[in-house]
């Protein structure tokens, strides 16, 4: 619900995006969607609540919007699949007071700057220009989300990964912006063949903007 709150109040104004989520929820009475049911919300009750106070377009360009950052299938194309890995864990998982702890793992500073530009105190970017500083972040800092920034990567090896992620606490995300790109893919191949105690992945295209990242990050805070 966080994810779906935060998403539509990135497009709309937040006494709409309230009003939107409360009438789509009004045929659950006391219950709240989950599990694949999240699913079936988003492209069934919510989705016509938005039509009524947005229209066609906006209902289904949101909605679209908000199944790439949940992981499901976006409607339209064949109905609800199983949820992703971290959707089930985001759901276990604490929320967070005051700002988001983002291991930013890039060659330069610029997606700590921007990170910090759009989301402002809701983030607090930790930069990692070397892997070997991981090791150092994930056990002193405790970041929610490890971002691998797709197109500016470090000078080490994908493998190089391996070590410093096992020491992440289990609730962390390791999110790859950018999972098109050859360093990530090798970073996505190297999580992936980590086996027990991999952290849980999110591969999110580059390409389809930046809403799905920030989204993501914003989900992690209570409140």
């Amino acid at each position: 619900m966080a994810v779906i709150r935060e998403s539509l109040e990135g497009m709309l104004a937040p006494a709409v995006a309230s009003k939107v989520i409360f009438e789509a929820l009004e045929p659950f009475g006391g219950d709240l969607p989950s599990g694949e049911g999240l699913a079936r919300f988003v492209e069934n009750e919510l989705q016509a609540s938005l039509q009524a106070r947005a229209g066609h377009e906006v209902a289904r360009d949101i909605t679209s919007r908000i199944s790439s950052v949940l992981g499901l299938l976006v409607p339209g194309k064949g109905g609800s699949g199983p949820l992703a890995p971290w959707q089930r864990q985001t759901a276990e998982v604490s929320l967070v007071n005051g700002c988001v702890r983002v291991a930013v793992i890039s060659a330069t500073s610029g997606m700590d700057r921007r990170l910090q530009a759009a989301l402002g105190d809701k983030v607090m970017p930790l930069g990692v220009r070397r892997l070997s500083r991981l090791q150092v972040v994930a056990t002193d800092r405790r970041p929610q989300i490890v971002l691998i920034d797709g197109a500016d990567p470090p000078p080490d090896r994908a493998v190089d990964l391996i070590g410093p992620l096992r020491l992440l606490s289990k609730e962390a995300l390791v999110v790859v912006f950018g999972s098109h790109e050859p360093w990530a893919q090798q970073a996505v191949k190297t999580i992936e063949a980590m086996g027990v105690g991999a952290p849980t992945l999110v591969e999110l295209d580059r390409r389809e903007g930046v809403d799905p990242l920030l989204d993501l990050i914003r989900s992690r805070l209570a409140g």
